[in-house]
């Protein structure tokens, strides 16, 4: 019999235990600013032939969380994971990781994440995004209004063309124009968020992570909150989001 489980899972063919499969178990924010909320969704897929169930997500670091919205998932289905990364005071590189604790046989991958944490008066390399963050409780908005919106620019500073891309944005509230392409050198362009009707009632903290790829590769990261939902410290480990 063990003979015959080994070689329905070299064929390919589910294994009997649940499994936990996670295809990109290492997110990089890129350039993220002090005092900001950034947040990521890991999709955990039960790669196994029984119920999976997600017992616990536990990060390292109190300036992370990572609430789980169900605990189990039917063979070949997934379990959405949202982490929320408090920049706070850090500055420079960080490594985080959140520890998976399931009923899952075989190698259970821990979800990593790493970012670059910058004042505001810092240089983010080729990619210069303004503003560095969108404070929803600044726009005051009309939240009975059918549509409403807010613009962010991006630049580039190099002296050579970037291709630009979203890497991870918001799968909820929030829309973004699609404008990925080439970015000449110096060229400035203009990109229009669209938050659902209704938002600025809502306590909330989303993030839109952008790449560009020139000579090297530069990502950076665009926190988009309400301040007022935070508490008097936003971006540390006691922040809440939806």
């Amino acid at each position: 019999m063990v003979g015959i489980e080994a070689q329905a899972l070299s064929s390919g063919s589910p294994a009997k235990e649940p499994r936990v499969k996670v295809a990109d178990e290492i997110f990089d924010f890129g350039f993220v600013p002090q005092k900001s909320l950034v947040s990521h969704v890991f999709w955990l897929k039960n790669s196994g032939g029984q119920t999976l169930e997600i017992k616990k997500l536990t990060p390292n670091c109190g300036c992370t969380e990572a609430p789980l919205e169900k605990h189990q998932a039917a063979p070949g289905d997934s379990i959405r994971a949202e982490i929320a990364f408090g920049s706070g005071s850090f500055h420079g590189p960080v490594r985080k990781f959140i520890r998976v604790e399931s009923n899952a046989a075989g190698r259970v991958p821990a979800l990593t994440f790493t970012a670059v944490v910058v004042t505001d008066s810092e240089d983010t390399g080729s990619l210069v995004l303004k503003p560095r963050a969108v404070n929803l409780d600044d726009l005051h908005p009309d939240s009975t209004a059918a549509d409403w919106r807010t613009s962010v620019s991006l630049r580039n500073s190099s002296h050579s063309s970037l291709e630009l891309r979203v890497i991870s944005r918001p799968d909820r509230q929030v829309l973004a124009d699609d404008f990925s392409g080439q970015l000449a050198p110096g060229e400035e362009r203009m990109i229009s968020l669209r938050f659902e009707p209704g938002l600025p009632d809502q306590v909330f903290s989303k993030s839109i992570t952008f790449e560009a790829t020139g000579s090297d590769t530069v990502r950076i990261t665009l926190p988009i909150f309400k301040r007022r939902s935070w508490g008097a410290d936003p971006g540390v480990g006691d922040a809440k989001h939806r």
